[in-house]
């Protein structure tokens, strides 16, 4: 008698990994948008855009987030988000600027086109829209042939006058928040993105 014997060999396949996916880990560790890991230090709120400016209240209670649809408040104490104003369908924040007045009770955006915007603070922290500056074809010979992409804005501290860099017209913008008023436009150098106020009074 023949006898065959057989051998059968058992292969395993090795379980399948979790995907990386975007969002805090168990370890404190979190996985953002463009798959990077960070381990951030102190605590994080989690949004769903794309913040691209800060700044805090004047009495220390609230942080004001612009990111590219919408500002919100965020209550220092609590780390929450106590409230949300969308900039609306055809218009946006993906572009550094944000300023608030020395008496916390207005703040200032720029947006994603030609426009520099006023929201209002309420005591609670709620942020309502206000007046609106615009910027496009103010100034005969402007650099710009399209949208003038207004980003850095400075306010001075009486909040009269406001200063916002034009990126695509490589000028500063000179406004009055209180009218609602474009004033001058000085060249400057290509793209500016930022201006500062020093005590001073130079920009």
């Amino acid at each position: 008698l023949a006898f065959i014997a057989v051998s059968v060999m058992s292969c395993q396949a090795e379980p399948p990994q979790p995907a990386n996916t975007v969002g805090a880990k168990v370890d404190g560790r979190t996985i953002v948008s463009t798959l990077q890991l960070i381990k951030p230090a102190g605590e994080s709120v989690e949004l769903s855009g794309r913040p691209v400016d800060i700044v805090r209240s004047p009495d220390g209670t609230s942080l004001y987030v612009k990111d590219n649809h919408s500002i919100f408040t965020l209550d220092i104490a609590s780390w929450k988000i106590r409230h949300t104003l969308p900039f609306g369908e055809k218009e946006g924040g993906s572009m550094f600027g944000l300023a608030i007045t020395a008496d916390g009770s207005r703040l200032y955006t720029t947006t994603t086109q030609n426009r520099l915007r006023e929201a209002t603070i309420s005591k609670d922290g709620k942020l309502a829209w206000g007046r609106v500056i615009q910027f496009k074809g103010t100034t005969p010979g402007a650099a710009a042939k399209g949208n003038s992409y207004p980003c850095g804005v400075t306010l001075t501290r009486d909040a009269k006058t406001a200063y916002v860099c034009l990126s695509m017209n490589n000028s500063l913008a000179i406004a009055d928040p209180l009218e609602g008023k474009f004033v001058a436009e000085i060249p400057v150098y290509v793209a500016p993105y930022s201006v500062a106020l020093s005590a001073g009074q130079k920009l």
